[in-house]
């Protein structure tokens, strides 16, 4: 099998022909497992070298987030099997799609394959048997989304990047490297945040530094399933200090501190997010209730709004009573604190907007301070401008009977 151009680097090794052969063989035989064994090792071969050809720095950077725990490619070995020895066939694959190598298509469709291999070959022991017909499908798939492609070019806008990311301090030369990143396309977009998230969470100058600087510049220009993925990445480094292969063992605080800098922390999965939250309310209350302390509810307040108003549902009640305590204030005032705290207010759906005036209406926290005419008049003032953004009745009627427990 040779490449489309004749004089381009044939695209299949001796060793992925061996397997052909022999696959080949094993089909007129009858043998169709085997013969799936022989066809998968010569497809997995070929993925794998088209990503050595692309660059093993940026599968490196991305293989943090890819599952499980193999995922590791050993540099020094000599052959392609010995470096890759280390990673599964899965990630070999995910990776191939993430750098753009391959197609999201063409990647389930070669997960298929390896189902197949997996679970229904002699690979490991299984009831299922294969049958030519899958074996006949699973050639046209390697065909078609793995040898029908030439090796990929090496990815030499992103892969010329890394070293000088890694070893340089770059700051007088940001403005060139911006430009260099706005022209980034779309796969190698995705590698390169990998490549920072990387460099952000091993804390290494002048690597922190430079990848600190550059990272809100692909950040706006990434795709959600990117920005999911470093989301994902701070939950796992939460979950499992163990992910953490920094010296000093603090890689979650960077990687949430450059989250809060590019207003990414809503791409935290929910239940990690919800403990931010109720960090930072806990820390809302403590401050309103103590002496003194309105300086302190404003630090507070800036740190809350830090994380987004996108609060998760498991948390939402428990942010809110500590909001809306603020909000009211107490019999000498409040602190400048609620302007601070206003977004999380206008971003309530209808939705929240009744749980907020049930809040109101029986919350123990929030009534505390009611019987005061300063906080009752501050709350009268919240619930006439919630009255006025909701557009049912018995919403409206549910705010009525709000603003009347406020004189009970």
């Amino acid at each position: 099998m040779e490449g489309k151009d004749p004089g381009k680097v044939r695209i299949a090794t001796e060793y992925e022909f061996a397997h052909f052969s022999r696959a080949r063989e094993l089909f007129e035989l009858g043998y169709y497992g085997h013969c799936l064994l022989d066809l998968w090792a010569a497809a997995i071969s070929n993925l794998r070298r088209k990503i050595e050809a692309y660059g093993i720095d940026l599968f490196e950077a991305i293989a943090s987030e890819l599952p499980g725990a193999r995922k590791k490619v050993r540099r020094d070995g000599d052959t392609v099997n010995e470096r890759w020895a280390g990673v599964d066939d899965l990630n070999v694959i995910e990776g191939a799609q993430r750098l753009g190598i391959i197609t999201k298509k063409a990647a389930q469709q070669l997960k298929n394959v390896n189902w197949l291999r997996s679970h229904a070959s002699p690979a490991h022991p299984t009831d299922e048997i294969v049958e030519r017909e899958d074996v006949t499908m699973a050639a046209v798939i390697v065909q078609r989304y793995v040898f029908s492609e030439d090796l990929p070019p090496p990815g030499f806008s992103v892969r010329d990047l890394i070293r000088p990311l890694k070893e340089s301090d770059l700051t007088d030369r940001f403005d060139i490297i911006k430009e260099q990143l706005d022209n980034l396309s779309n796969a190698d977009r995705s590698a390169i945040v990998g490549v920072f998230t990387d460099l952000i969470c091993r804390g290494e100058a002048p690597g922190l530094t430079n990848a600190e600087a550059c990272f809100p510049v692909v950040w706006e220009q990434t795709t959600e399933d990117v920005k999911k993925r470093v989301g994902t990445r701070y939950h796992t480094l939460w979950m499992d200090d163990s992910t953490d292969d920094s010296a000093d063992g603090n890689a979650v605080s960077r990687l949430l501190d450059t989250l809060v800098r590019v207003d990414g922390v809503r791409y935290i999965p929910d239940p990690t997010r919800a403990v931010l939250f109720r960090r930072a309310a806990t820390k809302l209350r403590k401050a309103k209730d103590s002496y003194y302390g309105w300086s302190e509810e404003e630090a507070v307040a800036r740190t809350l709004i830090q994380l987004g108003t996108n609060v998760p549902d498991a948390a939402f009640l428990e942010v809110y009573r500590e909001i809306l305590a603020v909000w009211f204030g107490n019999f000498w005032g409040r602190s400048p604190a609620d302007r601070t705290l206003r977004p999380f207010v206008d971003a309530l759906s209808p939705k929240r907007i009744r749980d907020i005036v049930r809040l109101v209406t029986s919350g123990e926290r929030v009534r505390e301070e009611l019987r005061q005419n300063k906080p009752k008049s501050r709350a009268r003032e919240f619930l006439e401008d919630l009255k006025d953004r909701v557009v049912l009745e018995s919403d409206k009627k549910l705010v009525d009977d709000a603003l009347r427990s406020l004189e009970q």
